[in-house]
């Protein structure tokens, strides 16, 4: 598996420049990659990014405005 690069995603660069902690990363090719994140620490927002981004919450989600 290779590395993303979190300057080509807004997300993955948000989070990577938070608390979370990066668990696996992979490029799946035609620029699409996949990444997951552990986060309990910590309250990361992002807006606007220029890609699409899924999120799958696995063990609750805090919103704070």
């Amino acid at each position: 598996m290779s590395q993303l690069s979190h300057q080509d995603y807004l997300v993955f660069s948000q989070l990577n420049a938070s608390n979370a902690t990066l668990e696996q990363s992979v490029s799946l090719g035609s620029g699409v990659a996949a990444a997951v994140w552990s986060n309990a620490e910590d309250y990361v927002v992002y807006d606007g990014p220029a890609h699409h981004t899924l999120s799958c919450y696995l063990d609750g989600v805090r919103y704070q405005p």
